[in-house]
């Protein structure tokens, strides 16, 4: 079986390791690894193993310049390029007009309707069909909802990569780049999570643990609310602390479909024949 001409990208460049002008001279680099961009890497794959092909993924953490890109979880829409395929990514609010350099593009599925908005203004046609493929992590991976039955945690936060939270709070706090196991792990053995980051609620809305969504410092509501449209929600509670995230309310339960959200796939970029097969 040979690779796909199609390369999954998702978020996790290269960087220096020391931010310290001395040691930052150093020929020495780490991959931010944060959980919600990687996801992408497992549910692209279990997708693609379920249709007989999880062989033929290339992935990279570094945009593809010159090969087409499947750009799936996460607020990435402003690195993809003419021709690339979406399936599911979103625009980043505090990204400007003007990164977005393309104006053909292969979309299959949006995160919400704020992402489709967005992109019909830029005169691109986009299916009426949401989803951050996030949610799915329950109908692609019974393991992780099989965790669910055995709480040892009591609540956990998971900030966004860029929040910074109180060491008040530190014996209560995931770090988001840990392995994802690690991190579904930690989420589906609590009985509630309090998450700045936007997969932390997606994982915890789809393994049906309670979640309260935690205003974070630096990232705009934007994809936060596009995801909720996504999944039947014009409003949800906004905790500007944690001290209020404990005694507040979760959101009303995500409305999505799944079967809907899988067809869109495209399994026509990969070249197995039992790929083309349909959920």
């Amino acid at each position: 079986m040979t690779l796909s001409d199609v390369s999954l990208y998702h978020w996790n460049p290269k960087r220096k390791r020391y931010k310290n002008r001395f040691l930052n001279r150093l020929p020495v680099y780490c991959r931010p690894n944060n959980f919600g961009d990687v996801l992408s890497v497992s549910i692209t794959h279990r997708v693609l193993e379920r249709h007989g092909c999880a062989d033929v993924l290339r992935v990279t953490g570094d945009p593809d310049k010159t090969n087409k890109s499947l750009l799936t979880v996460g607020s990435i829409l402003h690195f993809a390029k003419n021709g690339d395929v979406i399936w599911g990514s979103g625009r980043n609010g505090k990204i400007a007009d003007k990164k977005h350099a393309f104006d053909r593009l292969d979309i299959r599925m949006v995160r919400g309707p704020l992402t489709r908005q967005f992109l019909m203004d830029r005169g691109l046609e986009v299916p009426e069909v949401f989803g951050d493929p996030g949610i799915l992590l329950r109908d692609l991976f019974p393991e992780y909802v099989a965790l669910t039955e055995n709480k040892s945690h009591r609540v956990t936060i998971i900030p966004n990569l860029n929040d910074t939270i109180s060491r008040d709070h530190a014996a209560t706090v995931q770090d988001p780049r840990a392995s994802l196991r690690r991190v579904i792990a930690r989420i589906a053995g609590s009985e509630l999570v309090i998450s700045s980051s936007l997969h932390g609620v997606v994982i915890a809305e789809s393994l049906g643990v309670p979640v309260r969504v935690l205003r974070s410092s630096v990232e705009p509501t934007f994809k936060y609310s596009d995801y909720f449209l996504g999944t039947g929600r014009e409003e949800y509670p906004l905790h500007d602390s944690i001290a209020d995230a404990l005694k507040g309310a979760e959101p009303e339960k995500p409305v999505y479909d799944a079967g809907r959200m899988l067809a869109a796939f495209p399994y026509d970029l990969f070249p197995n024949e039992t790929a083309k097969k349909r959920p």
